[in-house]
Formats: C-alpha cells, structure tokens, sequence
C-alpha cells in the first residue's frame, strides 16, 4: 500500500521474499522504519496520509481484514471489506472515507465497488457498503480520486479483453470516458479526478515507460519514466500530477529492486535513496 506525498509518504506490506508486514515513511529524502501493521499481505489496496491511512484485504490467503493508522499505531477496524480480492484499486484522501474497485479474487477478476466510511458519529467506527459495479470485470487498472470523484482506466478488462478504457464515478454512478491512447496493466496511478496521472504499465500489454495525464476528459502523454525494469510487479507510488514518486519494482532475477523516481509535472529525476528493501507489487 501506498499513501501520503512526495515529502510525506507511506509504504506498507508488500511482496518481498514472501509477504512482509514492514511499514515505511518517508519524508521527501529518506526511509524510516516504524511499526508494522498487524498483518501483512501481497496485493493490499489502501490510501490516506501519513498520519491517517487505511490498508485492507489482500491475498496469501485472502483476508477481508480492514486496518487503520494514525501515523504511529496501526488498528484493526471493525469493518470488513465484503470481497476479500487483491491488486484492487482504491481512491480516498484520509482514513474516514475511500472507495475500492476491481482487483483479482479466486477464482479470477471481480468488478465489485465498495465505500468505506469512519466517523466518531457511528457506533461502527468503519463500515463498507456496495456501491455500482464497474461497467466490466477489470484487474490491474488504474485509479485515483475520492469517493465521490475518481477515474479507473485500462487493467484486463473483460467481455471484449479491453485495455485502455476510461471509467469515471460520481459517487453514484459510472460513465464511460475517452480511451486512453495505450493499453495499461499493473503499472501506478495518482491524482484526482481533474488532474490523474498514471505510469509503468506491465510491457506485455502496453509501453512501461509511458506516462499519461488526465484532466477529466483527455489523456495525453506526459514525462517518460527512465526504464525500471521489467514492469510486471511494478514500481509503486503515491502523489499528484505534478509531484509523483515512484518506488522499486520487480528484479530480475527477484527479489525487487529499490530505485526511486520523482516527477515534477514534466519529467521524472531519480531520487539517491533507495528504499531500504526492494519490493514490488506495491499499490
């Protein structure tokens, strides 16, 4: 999971060699390690701030545990995502509200959208609840916003084994928006609904290097990514448009490799610390 800025960051969980259950921040120059979360899993979806993030589900085995930080201690809510899947994409600033779509389940893909909500309001101090599913079944697309405005583009996308489709929420509903100018799988995603940014696609399936900017109704091509190495199990990342950070990837041969890379809305510059370990398949 990833979550925060470029000068506030988050890195939890992971792959590694096996699962790991380390959480990470950073503040714009280095990594420092401080407490885990309770259980680690490859594939966990999640978002937030460095000091009020949410990481849940996850796979190895599947878990539909929900976990909230508050920049010092991690705790399990009550709440329960309903489809325990992995690799699924999510959308939301803070701990009280986020979105989660698509992602990988057993068997195959699932096109379930769900809502949490915290508030000191409720007795339950988190809580999901089904929202409208994707238009299609999607794996490994990319997505960003808020609960109320985020955008979901590319993964595999079924019926039709679809690309580069563009898919935008309103809180209520989705819509079909342009297609993107590429296919995208498994690569990173950030921004806002206005304002997204999306990078390293798997190279199977698309171009790793390429990096596109959404400003709600158009993508066009932003600064190219300096190759990281093989993009499945790509690099992860957090940010906005104009200030993206983005984190290992996978080696070759494993484990994943700890590079860092910065973008400033026009190019990526490499950042000298690395992460501590090299990992891959972050979100």
């Amino acid at each position: 999971v990833g979550a925060g800025t470029q000068t506030a960051g988050l890195c939890v969980a992971g792959q590694s060699t096996g699962t790991t259950n380390a959480t990470e921040e950073y503040n714009g120059a280095t990594w420092t390690s401080v407490n885990d979360i309770p259980t680690g899993r490859e594939g966990m979806f999640g978002w937030g701030t460095q000091d009020s993030a949410v990481a849940a589900s996850g796979q190895a085995p599947y878990i539909t545990t929900t976990f909230t930080y508050d920049g010092t201690d991690w705790s399990t809510s009550t709440a329960t995502i309903g489809t325990a899947n992995s690799y699924g994409s999510s959308a939301g600033l803070n701990a009280t509200a986020g979105l989660a779509s698509g992602g990988e389940a057993a068997p195959g893909t699932v096109n379930t959208t769900e809502e949490f909500n915290s508030s000191t309001n409720l007795i339950t101090a988190g809580a999901w609840s089904s929202a409208p599913n994707l238009p299609q079944d999607s794996r490994g697309g990319g997505t960003a916003g808020t609960q109320t405005a985020a955008y979901y583009v590319g993964g595999l996308q079924y019926p039709g084994d679809t690309k580069n489709k563009t898919f935008l929420f309103d809180g209520s509903s989705w819509a079909e928006g342009e297609n993107l100018p590429d296919n995208f799988f498994a690569g990173n995603s950030c921004g806002t609904q206005t304002a997204g940014f999306i990078w390293g696609s798997n190279q199977g399936y698309g171009v790793e290097e390429a990096c596109y900017e959404f400003d709600g109704t158009d993508w066009t091509a932003g600064g190219s990514l300096p190759d990281i190495g093989p993009a499945y199990g790509s690099a992860g990342g957090s940010g906005t448009q104009t200030a993206a950070v983005a984190c290992g990837g996978y080696g070759d041969p494993p484990p994943g490799i700890s590079t860092v890379q910065e973008y400033n809305g026009a190019s990526w510059t490499a950042n000298p610390n690395s992460l501590p370990t090299g990992n891959y398949n972050q979100a």
